[in-house]
């Protein structure tokens, strides 16, 4: 959708979750994070030798006796939910030649400064990746 112009609308169009942040008005278009409708966009692709999919959604897992969300949790896992149902589908139709899923736990969609616990948890799936690419070269 976007090849030039503004940054900032990109970015804030790339992020977009109804009920969290606004969407973005472009033209006759109402723009949200490409999650909703693609979260791992591999099956657009084309020329490429080697397709590599990453799915950082992540696992939650409940601390201690809170089970219960409260409402931006229920939101996101919701969004969770749906992304995870596109990905199963869009696997029965066209798989890419690697498929990652770190086992990132406790890490929620907006806590970016986790990346020290998100690289940690990691780790295995970058051994993954080396040894699933040197089966494929």
């Amino acid at each position: 959708m976007f090849e030039k112009g503004d940054l900032l609308e990109a970015i804030q169009a790339s992020f977009s979750l109804t009920g969290l942040l606004p969407p973005v008005l472009k033209g006759q278009k109402v723009l949200v994070d490409g999650g909703a409708v693609n979260p791992i966009p591999f099956d657009i692709i084309e020329d490429c030798d080697i397709t590599i999919a990453v799915n950082v959604l992540g696992t939650k897992t409940p601390k201690g006796s809170q089970l219960e969300p409260g409402i931006f949790d229920a939101i996101f896992n919701t969004y969770q939910i749906m992304e995870e149902s596109i990905i199963r589908q869009k696997m029965l139709l066209k798989r890419p030649d690697i498929y990652l899923k770190p086992d990132i736990r406790n890490v929620k969609v907006l806590e970016f400064h986790k990346t020290k616990e998100i690289y940690e948890q990691t780790q295995d799936t970058v051994d993954e990746l080396k040894s699933e690419l040197t089966k494929l070269l």
